[in-house]
């Protein structure tokens, strides 16, 4: 008999503290967070009345988007340990009752791994891993600016990428794609992990008949081929997906369906911003309105509602909604009490606990994030002034939240 997920009240004691591994804790000192760092303040975590993580990406990476190009989804980056270190944090969250999330990663890998290795060669086992075209079949572009569309010198063809060039979007609609992914969700789920974070998911069907990079024909039965099966039953899942209406919400986390246990909801992130490096209205007024009404549309459809407001991929919430200078410390509880007075699952983003705010650098040199110098290099092109080019670099830069945590007041 097919199993079904657990319903949403089976999740409600969730409180998930969301850690980037290379930032965190660094206890080797390379400048880099590592799994040993996380195990190291697990007690810490306790003490906050954390019983879930989510971890963002430490899987084998080269790293052009910060873990988010995995070379191999069964191993661990050389910078934050070995899979026995992984194991070793598994059993030590265990032992404190916490749960593990993984991040996924299903739409992309590296351009370094075995699977486009022996793709772009054109091995007939591995050849539609990935979308590949004797000319670009549309105008689509990259999510960090640019085509979309890449020219590789081995194969003669061209290959999708939704984000860096070096992330090729894997091809869904291969049967041994799909059996690949199941494969590594497994992999995971008997090494201990308790459930997973979904990244772009709405992003693994295409629709190039109508033009669409997500929401394809096929989204809703890859998902279910994921996580509908015996194996998965009664882990937690959550997906970041742009859906904005609750019928599409409803097709992702309705218990009878089989997918995931809730998504992000990402409208009240539009707050304090015009645009993603351009500051906006700042009134918490917006956030409210917002966030009542998910509230209420969830609770009438019975779904699980996911309470955050800061993550890895955006300007901290504090800096742009509240006062992070004079009145931090009630900027930070009064957007917290907003937020995790409702009803549903809490995310802390790392650093959000001691009110932790956006940072500013003096010159392009000093960024990391491949999304933000990107940007940068437009704004020049526009004609911005190096100043102003970096004024709006420092407002909406990736890198704000992703700098190491600050455990003590040195350097």
């Amino acid at each position: 008999m097919k199993l079904m997920a657990k319903k949403f009240e089976d999740f409600t004691d969730l409180v998930i503290y969301q850690i980037y591994p290379k930032s965190f804790k660094d206890t080797n000192n390379d400048g880099i967070g590592d799994i040993n760092g996380i195990i190291e303040k697990l007690d810490y975590l306790a003490e906050l009345g954390i019983n879930a993580v989510w971890l963002c990406p430490c899987y084998k990476s080269p790293n052009h988007d910060n873990g988010y190009d995995i070379s191999d989804y069964r191993d661990i980056m050389d910078e934050f340990g070995t899979l026995d270190d992984m194991k070793k944090l598994i059993s030590e969250m265990h032992a404190r009752n916490m749960k593990l999330i993984m991040d996924l990663v299903p739409n992309h890998t590296s351009n370094e791994h075995r699977w486009f290795a022996k793709s772009r060669k054109g091995n007939n086992e591995y050849r539609d891993y990935y979308y590949w075209f004797d000319e670009p079949v549309n105008n689509w572009t990259s999510c960090f600016g640019g085509s979309a569309w890449q020219y590789d010198d081995e194969r003669k063809q061209y290959y999708l990428h939704s984000y860096t060039v070096e992330q090729p979007d894997l091809n869904w609609t291969n049967p041994r794609v799909v059996k690949e992914m199941q494969d590594v969700v497994d992999f995971w789920i008997d090494l201990g992990a308790d459930g997973f974070r979904c990244d772009v998911i709405d992003q693994i069907s295409k629709d190039f008949e109508n033009g669409n990079n997500c929401f394809g024909p096929e989204l809703h039965k890859y998902i279910n081929a994921l996580f509908g099966r015996e194996k998965t039953a009664g882990i937690f899942t959550v997906g970041e997906c742009w859906a904005d209406d609750i019928e599409e919400i409803c097709k992702h986390t309705a218990y009878e369906r089989n997918e995931l246990s809730t998504l992000f909801i990402f409208g009240h992130l539009d707050a304090g911003r015009a645009g993603k490096f351009t500051p906006g209205n700042p009134d918490l007024k917006v956030t409210r309105d917002v966030i009542t009404m998910w509230q209420l549309q969830m609770q009438e459809n019975g779904l699980l509602y996911s309470l955050f407001t800061d993550n890895h991929d955006n300007n901290l919430y504090i800096s742009r909604v509240g006062n992070d200078k004079e009145l931090r410390y009630e900027s930070a509880t009064c957007i917290a009490a907003m937020f995790y007075l409702m009803r549903g699952v809490p995310f802390i983003y790392q650093g959000q606990e001691i009110g932790i705010t956006s940072s500013e650098y003096d010159s392009i040199e000093s960024f990391a994030d491949i999304e933000s110098i990107n940007a940068y290099n437009e704004f020049i092109n526009k004609g911005l002034s190096e100043e102003e080019a970096i004024k709006k670099i420092n407002f909406g830069s990736r890198d704000n939240p992703r700098r190491p945590f600050a455990w003590d007041n040195s350097e």
